[in-house]
């Protein structure tokens, strides 16, 4: 009797102390917990009119678009639609900071602006899920707008973008784990399993899924430019069909020096990128020459928050406003260019 006293006693302890830590949590981190996507044209979707809170990596929070994506509001047939990852989702900055609010500020009167960006969809996921995107629509945008913090093209990637066959991360939004992911203590202690202990004990497959923004590169090998000519003449032929222009933006992560200076990665992957997105006309934006002005001019790094490391990490109010101030040059200068109109 005494140890069921006893078993009780601990258990009772044990769920007041969650309660207490999830009620504190509330204060530092709410994620809703992601659904499936009927329309398929994302892995997932977070809960329609959903309020999220993030003080773990800068200090933001916000509420979930009906449609369940991360917009101030719905615009139902946008000019303009974003396609990129957790760092265009804009989690970690104030709704009215993100490159997507920015751009539709500097656009208003000219060209309507929606994202779409979905956090864990890489560049070749967004790239596999772009037709379907479009196909959403009576009239596809004027401009879909691309994120990628990656340039290289590994021929199998792209082969499973033209198939449409990079693996889809299931919703577990059901069940006991979707029950779990609904208190904070566990949805936090989940989250540090899955994003760092679990990698001391098994190796990370998603860069080979597509889902990672880490680029194995090996610089002793010959590029292969063969799987970049595929992929953007792909991405050209998309263009042609339904009437879009494809803008896509590299922001490349920077190094901050022992000397007090920026530097960013120059690569035989970025070259081929830039130049087979030149053959077939695709706009591409490469961020590294605005981001080291914007250091030393301005005193401010794309990327990193004071919460965390500056310098690493997702991008910032000022890598955002960066990004969207060239979004919107180009899209100006494709306006002029008669390439796409009001």
């Amino acid at each position: 009797m005494k140890i069921i006293k006893m078993i009780l006693k601990v258990a009772a302890a044990g769920i007041v102390s969650i309660a207490i830590i999830s009620l504190l949590l509330c204060l530092y981190s709410i994620t809703p917990v992601h659904e499936n996507n009927p329309h398929e044209n994302t892995d997932y979707i977070w809960p329609a009119n959903s309020i999220w809170v993030n003080v773990t990596e800068g200090m933001s929070f916000g509420k979930i678009d009906k449609n369940g994506y991360n917009n101030v509001e719905v615009v139902e047939n946008p000019d303009v639609l974003i396609l990129g990852s957790s760092h265009s989702e804009a989690f970690n900055v104030m709704q009215s900071e993100s490159l997507s609010y920015v751009l539709s500020e500097k656009l208003k009167g000219n060209f309507s602006v929606y994202n779409k960006s979905i956090s864990g969809h890489s560049f070749y996921k967004v790239c596999q899920y772009l037709k379907t995107n479009l196909e959403l629509y009576d009239e596809a945008p004027k401009v879909v707008v691309l994120e990628t913090v990656r340039v290289d093209a590994p021929q199998d990637l792209v082969d499973q973008v033209i198939s449409s066959s990079i693996s889809r991360k299931e919703s577990h939004s059901t069940g006991l784990i979707g029950m779990m992911q609904r208190v904070p203590f566990f949805r936090v202690v989940y989250h540090q399993m899955v994003g760092g202990l679990m990698n001391l004990f098994m190796p990370s497959h998603e860069a080979a899924s597509g889902d990672s923004d880490i680029v194995p590169v090996n610089p002793d090998s010959e590029l292969d430019t063969v799987p970049y000519d595929t992929l953007f003449s792909y991405l050209s032929n998309i263009e042609k069909e339904y009437n879009t222009k494809i803008v896509i933006f590299y922001h490349p992560t920077e190094t901050l020096t022992a000397e007090g200076d920026i530097q960013f990665n120059t690569s035989a992957e970025l070259d081929a990128f830039r130049s087979f997105a030149n053959k077939y006309d695709i706009s591409f934006i490469d961020l590294a020459e605005r981001f080291t002005s914007m250091y030393y001019n301005e005193n401010h790094v794309p990327h990193g928050f004071p919460t965390g490391k500056l310098g690493s990490g997702h991008l910032n109010k000022y890598g955002h406003y960066a990004v969207a101030d060239e979004l919107y040059n180009e899209i100006i200068k494709l306006e002029e260019e008669g390439k796409i109109c009001k």
